[in-house]
């Protein structure tokens, strides 16, 4: 019979290996412990708009907690609410970050085509398409069912059109189409953010590596390309205008404001975080960075993902509003660069592949030693976690022996394969000790007996993420309005982190409950008593 590889053949081999890894890693990066993450505020606000379209609410004019809710566009929310519908739950987190998963997958596969549109490489698509779903960024926004993931995957699936519709010469007009409608879907996940951060950096990009000449040839398909975006993309802000003008207006003021007085940090704040953006990659980028600025071998189509990464960080960077989510565009081209500086090293044999390739394998393979050592520590005797141990630590010593083999052709894909191993077995120990989650401890109240047909109501503001858990409207009120609600005589649940102790005849206290943040409690209001 012979031995496989005589059998099979190397090709056919590979073809095996890329059949049964890519899945594995994709599903380990995006869906694996989808609910073990805790809910964030962007999360909830979300889920809670969501389940109130779910339960009978407008689809075109969203609430929130009863209220009007037009500053996020709704193509998310409305995604979200139908597996809600789908799941028959808005509790369901695994349902309910469905959407943000498939949006990841998306997101991988049209970087996949988009580098094989503009590189013609395959091989350099599928690399490039890895080192994207094991970046660090990318990895937590597939877990988080928030507006980014959603724009980013629209942008990037729109930018990959556009590149087919001017590099081809047949089937352009079907590819600005869909340009137009991905570009739509954009708008409709984030507003004009991603044109800002995605396809003007990609224009200019495309324009300084491969001249004018495409785009201009193009112009007059792509000019009906924008006003069918346009034509799109109005329908649902005219709508709201429409309907409530003075809240469109205001709406709109504040969070164009919000750009330049929320969360201001200092021009430099991204390029201390480069590591945030591709994760265990960051070495390889910072070399492709320097080196397709220096060196004369790199190709057009390869400098061109190096000039969208700078000029998609100077997009985000001129905004004085900065978070480390909003590096999210920066993801897919740094990927790229990431990946296109492995085989530029691996081909090399001079100090740069040494000391990249060096610091990569001694810094991951150190990085897996310790990870071994901390699930073995936090285990606690768990059999199927304590299986992971030897498999951590034998990963990280492949790592550094094949470097001090100078044996580095794998290497990238054995650290894939250790990051998935980490995400396995270590993923389970860090959630049960990274503190409390704020949303689960609130939970039951939807279930509980006492709560039922209770009308809810908080003094004060409370977080998104408790609203979400208690399955409820929880309107805010102040002491006034208090004071008014009591004198009517009706029946009702208050919520607010304050012990009472007044009237103690109307108040009954039903239960407390400890956060992080905060001690809540929770009383049940009976005026007539």
């Amino acid at each position: 019979m012979g031995n496989g590889i005589t059998k099979y053949g190397m090709n056919d081999l590979k073809k095996i290996f890329i059949i049964i890894f890519i899945p594995v890693v994709l599903f380990i990066s995006i869906f694996l412990y989808c609910d073990l993450v805790p809910v964030n505020v962007m999360e909830a606000r979300n889920f809670i708009t969501a389940r109130e379209m779910a339960a009978g609410g407008s689809w075109l004019l969203p609430t929130m907690n009863g209220e009007l809710r037009i500053a996020k566009p709704p193509l998310p929310t409305w995604i979200t609410a139908a597996f809600m519908l789908w799941a028959g739950s808005d509790a369901n987190l695994v349902a309910n970050r469905i959407p943000a998963g498939m949006s990841a997958l998306l997101l991988a596969l049209f970087t996949y085509l988009l580098v094989r549109r503009i590189t013609g490489d395959s091989a350099l698509a599928l690399l490039s398409m890895l080192v994207l779903s094991t970046s660090y960024l990318f990895m937590l926004s597939a877990r988080k069912n928030a507006w980014d993931i959603f724009s980013i995957t629209f942008m990037t699936g729109a930018v990959w059109t556009l590149a087919e519709a001017i590099m081809r010469t047949k089937g352009r007009p079907l590819f600005l189409v869909l340009f137009s409608v991905l570009m739509a879907c954009a708008f409709y996940s984030k507003g004009p953010v991603p044109f800002w951060v995605m396809l003007v950096p990609f224009l200019i990009s495309y324009a300084l590596a491969f001249g004018l000449k495409d785009l201009r040839e193009s112009r007059w398909g792509l000019l009906w390309a924008f006003l069918l975006c346009a034509v799109l993309s109005a329908a649902w802000p005219f709508y709201v205008y429409l309907n409530t003008p003075h809240a469109a207006v205001a709406v709109a003021s504040k969070e164009s404001t919000g750009w330049f007085t929320n969360h201001t940090e200092p021009l430099w704040y991204y390029l201390l975080h480069f590591q945030e953006i591709v994760g265990i990659w960051v070495f390889f980028l910072l070399y492709g960075l320097a080196a397709a600025c220096i060196k004369k071998d790199w190709r057009p189509q390869e400098k061109f993902f190096v000039f969208w990464f700078i000029l998609s960080i100077v997009s985000i960077t001129v905004f004085p509003e900065k978070k480390l989510r909003y590096l999210l565009p920066a993801v897919v081209p740094a990927a790229v660069v990431s990946a296109v500086s492995t085989g530029y090293l691996q081909k090399e044999s001079g100090h740069a592949r040494k000391i990249v390739y060096g610091i990569f394998c001694v810094v991951t393979g150190a990085a897996y030693f310790a990870a071994a050592g901390t699930l073995a520590w936090f285990s606690q005797g768990r059999l199927l976690l304590l299986l992971g141990v030897p498999m951590l630590a034998y990963t990280g010593a492949v790592l550094i022996y094949l470097y001090t083999k100078n044996r580095m052709d794998q290497t990238p894909l054995i650290a894939m394969a250790g990051l998935c191993l980490c995400l396995v077995f270590l993923t389970p120990v860090f959630t049960s000790h990274l503190g409390q989650d704020e949303a689960r401890p609130f939970l039951h109240l939807r279930d509980e007996t006492q709560y039922r047909g209770k009308d809810f109501f908080s003094l004060g503001d409370l977080p998104p993420e408790i609203i979400w858990a208690s399955g409820r409207t929880i309107r805010s009120l102040n002491e006034q309005q208090l004071m008014t609600l009591t004198d009517t005589g009706t029946t009702f649940v208050l919520m607010t982190d304050k012990a009472r102790s007044e009237h103690p005849e109307k108040l009954r206290l039903l239960e407390t409950i400890g956060t992080q943040r905060t001690t809540y409690y929770i009383f049940q209001i009976n005026p007539g008593t």
